[in-house]
């Protein structure tokens, strides 16, 4: 066998630094929804575990990223045992949007795990043009 070639009892290199990350790094894009709402978008997100000051929003006319990331710990202590559990949640998603929007419109609610984002959608700026 040479060097660079892989037994079949070898990990794949790929798998191998999945293990190598430590898993708080690793972000969940959250499930989202986009509706047409006439005049405005509405993004909705489910972010469930995360609190509503852990949440950092960023808009653009085309595009909208979501981040969110939150760690809890809790201990207890009894006569004969202890325990302690952590637990991190993250998430990540940048957001192509489907039409150009006017960001200082952008208004966001987070209630029960759910983020709504409205924002107005911008007016198309066509010009006609004369063929002479």
């Amino acid at each position: 066998m040479k060097k660079n070639e892989l037994s079949p009892f070898d990990i794949d290199p790929i798998i191998k630094k999945l293990f190598e990350i430590p898993m708080g790094f690793i972000s969940k894009m959250p499930a989202i929804d986009i509706i047409d709402k006439d005049k405005q978008l509405l993004i909705r997100a489910d972010l469930p575990g995360v609190d509503k000051k852990d949440i950092k929003l960023k808009i653009d006319k085309n595009s909208l990223i979501i981040a969110a990331a939150s760690s809890k710990k809790q201990e207890n202590k009894k006569e004969y045992y202890y325990y302690s559990e952590r637990r991190s949640t993250s998430y990540y998603r940048r957001i192509a949007l489907p039409v150009p929007v006017v960001p200082e419109t952008a208004k966001a609610k987070f209630e029960n795990g759910t983020l709504e984002i409205i924002v107005d959608k911008a007016k198309e700026e066509g010009k006609d043009i004369e063929i002479s």
